[in-house]
């Protein structure tokens, strides 16, 4: 098992202090956010794709495998959104 937080340049000071111990960070779907996780420690991506909305259609899934090659993040997850 490994043990992740969300990142934050907090973070990410906390790590380089020493005052936390983490595997690696967990970041939202931005490629600049995940790039500056990367330059601390290891990154897995947390995709805001919801099914049941109707959107899936419309996600970039050039853009979802592009983050998901440069992070080695090792699934797409997806969150249950069904319409009201």
């Amino acid at each position: 098992m490994k043990l992740a937080v969300n990142y934050s340049p907090k973070a990410s000071e906390l790590v380089r202090s020493g005052e936390i111990q983490i595997d690696l960070f967990k970041c939202f779907d931005d490629a600049r956010v995940a790039a500056k996780a990367q330059g601390e420690l290891a990154c897995y991506v947390h995709f805001a794709l919801y099914a049941g909305r109707g959107e899936m259609g419309q996600v970039d899934w050039d853009r979802v495998k592009g983050l998901v090659e440069s992070t080695s993040t090792p699934y797409v997850n997806m969150h249950l959104g069904p319409r009201a």
